[in-house]
């Protein structure tokens, strides 16, 4: 069933277009998170989902319902901000506000003790918010917003505000929730790693347009443009410049000083008969030091960037064409040197193609 269904919704402040034709869908119990650059568009549509925006056109439905001209108190909704904006007083207060209109003190009392066990913070519930760390705060900011019985969570970059180690931690934090707390949660983030590791779908906005949704494998392995493969993965896709040599039996490229060959669709045949040149994508990690398998290449190495439980090394292919191959073993990192000459290969099945304009072939 869907739980949240934008159909063609857009936007605009002005002249700035921040949504543009963009539809949809939310299962009950899904986790999807907006993914996407500043700017690109997600928190104006997470705004429209919660009644704080007015889309110029399209319709907002939640749980079945058009909420479209509703206000945000009527659409059975719950938001967690990128600033958490905590009541100044204590944690079971600032859970427990928001359920005073519906509950009584009875049902409060529970519904407090079973999210503050959740989140894991019953031992807080009479400490002052002045007096807690900022990752004890988001997290009385994430058991406010669950602790009201909503048909969609929305949470926008609620991470932001932590430092690297406590961002990890409340990844952690919300898989954990996820599996003890039955909810459909839309979760806005500029954060690929965020969203690769919570979300069961993924939508990736640029421009105000959705670019692509999909489980994180989907539009990690498969993107549909050159904007997702190069959004999605630290650090994304490479993308080279090839020149179309020929394109009979095989598809015969020449990257920077290479000269490869790649099995052809016939389907596409023609199309390769009438462009000049195309773009090669493959994952840094697909690269392949040594050229007993897959397509060979060879390059000279660039620089290298040691960062620890990986390296990182740019190869120049010639030609003004480089590339970044990632090396795990620190005993092969150690070996490679600035300027070395390296034979590589890539297998086939790794290698995805796009048109000049940035389309998935």
């Amino acid at each position: 069933m869907e739980q949240v269904y934008l159909e063609n919704i857009s936007k605009s402040f002005g002249k700035t277009v921040a949504v543009k034709d963009l539809t949809l869908k939310v299962m009950k119990g899904e986790f999807v998170a907006i993914l996407g650059p500043s700017g690109c568009g997600k928190t104006t549509t997470l705004r429209i989902i919660a009644g704080l925006e007015k889309p110029d056109k399209g319709r907002v439905f939640i749980a079945g319902r058009d909420v479209t001209n509703l206000p945000p108190g009527k659409r059975r909704i719950a938001m967690v901000f990128q600033f958490y904006a905590l009541y100044p007083t204590t944690v079971y207060e600032n859970i427990a506000l928001p359920l005073k209109r519906h509950m009584s003190k009875a049902e409060i009392k529970k519904r407090v003790k079973e999210v503050a066990e959740i989140l894991e913070i019953s031992h807080l519930l009479n400490v002052h918010v002045n007096k807690l760390t900022i990752f004890e705060k988001q997290k009385v900011a994430l058991a406010r917003a669950i602790a009201k019985e909503a048909d969609v969570y929305l949470l926008d970059e609620p991470l932001t505000l932590l430092d690297p180690v406590s961002r990890i931690k409340m990844r952690h934090e919300f898989k954990r929730i996820q599996k003890e707390f039955t909810g459909t949660f839309i979760y806005v983030t500029h954060d690929q790693f965020e969203a690769m590791s919570l979300a069961d779908r993924i939508a990736i906005m640029n421009a105000g347009v959705l670019q692509q949704e999909g489980t994180p494998e989907e539009v990690y392995f498969s993107p549909k443009n050159t904007f997702v493969a190069t959004f999605v993965g630290e650090p994304g896709m490479n993308l080279v410049e090839a020149t179309v040599l020929d394109c009979n039996d095989f598809l015969k490229l020449k990257l920077g000083d290479n000269i490869i060959s790649l099995p052809i669709e016939t389907r596409y045949k023609e199309y390769f008969s009438k462009v000049r040149e195309v773009l090669i994508g493959f994952r840094p990690e697909h690269v392949i030091f040594g050229s007993n398998t897959g397509l060979p290449l060879k390059g000279r190495i660039l620089f290298k960037e040691f960062l620890g439980y990986r390296s990182l090394i740019h190869i120049d292919l010639g030609s003004e064409r480089s590339i970044i191959a990632v090396v795990n073993k620190l005993s092969q990192f150690m070996k490679l040197n600035k300027d070395d000459i390296v034979e590589l290969s890539i297998r086939p099945d790794n290698i995805l193609l796009f048109s000049k304009e940035g389309v998935r072939l």
